[in-house]
């Protein structure tokens, strides 16, 4: 089953898939508590409060914003969607400096996160891989 970014249907499955992982991914070096504003997606009106905490080892997402984020990114949904589903740097690096991502807070933490990401172990991999596929394209 597919769902569309950022629904609460597609939050449910990933958080239902971080429970399947917990405890299998070793802690990042450099873990980032972030926290995002998200637009237009096409589901809502209004825009969507999202956060990512890697300091368990997982990417674990949640609509909520965190307490004390290091890191704080306001995009649209399209974007949004390349940089925690797509995987893809080149895009995203492409949208920061196109202005689509606005960046509030500790930015070296952001890019040592995104640098270590980018080369994920094999158990990452899998998860990327897995929530990619209950995401509709």
């Amino acid at each position: 089953m597919a769902y569309q970014f950022l629904s609460d249907e597609w939050v449910e499955a990933v958080v239902a898939l971080q429970d399947e992982y917990f405890g299998r991914v070793q802690p990042p070096a450099t873990p980032v508590r972030l926290n995002g504003t998200v637009r237009d997606a096409p589901f809502r009106s209004d825009a969507i409060a999202m956060s990512l905490d890697t300091s368990s080892g997982l990417g674990v997402v949640a609509t909520r914003h965190l307490e004390d984020a290091a890191v704080t990114l306001t995009t649209d949904y399209e974007t949004a969607k390349t940089l925690f589903v797509d995987g893809d740097p080149q895009a995203v690096m492409q949208a920061f400096m196109a202005g689509r991502i606005l960046v509030q807070g500790d930015l070296a933490t952001l890019i040592a996160a995104m640098t270590e990401a980018t080369a994920p172990d094999e158990v990452r991999r899998e998860i990327a891989d897995r929530i990619r596929a209950i995401t509709l394209v």
